[in-house]
């Protein structure tokens, strides 16, 4: 508790000083020239949930990343700036995110064997805040001229709600296939309750950018976590079904039947402990195949990139003819 009162006791005074060295800035009003902006990012998504992860039993956030499944994600949008360091932003979203438990060592998860991908598309509105702001300054040295430099970056959090559409699908023999009409976890059956593949989702995070020297561009680096309500992204959940029961469901074709009890339980029936193969026979029926108790999460790191719509910060002369004389060079 000590630390986050202290955090919190710094953060405010670096607000309030923030708020008294801007003060002239804010009067000015440079930032009502470029309120509107274009935004872009590109980068790399990561899927924070029951499959893969590192190789130790399931933890929360970040601390069970695995990093070998970065895979692309790309965002559009545009901003509004409220005030000179509160912004609203909308934007669209896309990302590959993708587990295996292949990838881990960790003897539960490496012998349950599950994969998934899911092409996610998350549409969001995020109120941004700048920390640290950026300022015109002067353009020109001038011999005899004070004032403050121009701050070229600056620093801001962001936190918003979205609106997030999903589909994990599972590999095998060459091919992907949609998991969830196969009902993985006894949803055609009774089994555990049937999924949606949108959910809400609450984007926050930080980040940092700067400007070149064309004054209407910016760029920077962003990185924002994901908290879903669903433990679905990935098709794991709840407990393993009766495999012989999903490999028999009324309506499916053979082939969707044994797709079902294949994606239900390619558990491989042994894991591997200092290159000695270990039977291990941990997914029957009734056993834990996900984690109910806490629903799936995804982040983004992406590089950034915004357009000013508005003028530039800084007016050109312009030349005036002097009414009624003619000035003769």
């Amino acid at each position: 508790m000590k630390l986050i009162q202290r955090s919190i006791l710094i953060l405010i005074v670096l607000l309030v000083w923030q708020e008294s060295e801007a003060q002239f800035y804010k009067n000015q009003g440079y930032w009502r020239k470029n309120r509107t902006q274009l935004i872009g990012g590109l980068g790399a998504s990561n899927f924070l949930g029951e499959l893969g992860g590192r190789n130790q039993i399931g933890s929360d956030f970040i601390w069970d990343l695995e990093m070998k499944q970065f895979k692309p994600a790309l965002t559009i949008g545009i901003k509004y700036a409220v005030t000179n360091k509160v912004a609203i932003r909308g934007q669209l979203s896309y990302a590959m995110l993708a587990g295996d438990d292949a990838l881990t060592a960790e003897m539960f998860r490496s012998n349950r064997n599950i994969n998934f991908r899911s092409h996610a598309w998350e549409l969001a509105g995020v109120c941004e805040v700048i920390m640290h702001q950026v300022r015109p300054g002067h353009k020109y040295n001038l011999t005899g001229v004070k004032g403050t430099k121009p701050r070229a970056a600056n620093i801001y959090a962001f936190a918003g709600i979205g609106l997030l559409k999903f589909n994990p699908q599972g590999y095998f023999d060459g091919n992907w296939y949609d998991l969830k009409p196969l009902g993985t976890e006894g949803q055609n059956l009774g089994g555990a309750e049937s999924y949606s593949l949108y959910t809400i989702v609450i984007p926050m995070g930080l980040g940092y950018r700067f400007q070149l020297k064309t004054p209407n561009v910016m760029v920077g680096f962003e990185i924002g976590h994901r908290l879903t309500f669903t433990d679905y992204l990935d098709d794991v959940s709840t407990v393993y079904y009766d495999n012989a029961q999903l490999a028999d469901q009324p309506g499916f074709t053979t082939e969707e039947n044994l797709l079902a009890a294949y994606f239900a339980d390619p558990s491989l029936g042994y894991y591997v402990e200092d290159g000695n193969t270990v039977p291990l026979n941990s997914t029957g029926t009734g056993t834990q195949r996900g984690d109910s108790e806490d629903n799936d999460a995804y982040l983004f790191a992406q590089v950034t990139m915004s357009y000013k719509l508005g003028k530039s910060v800084y007016r050109k002369k312009s030349s005036a003819k002097r009414k009624g004389r003619k000035v003769v060079f």
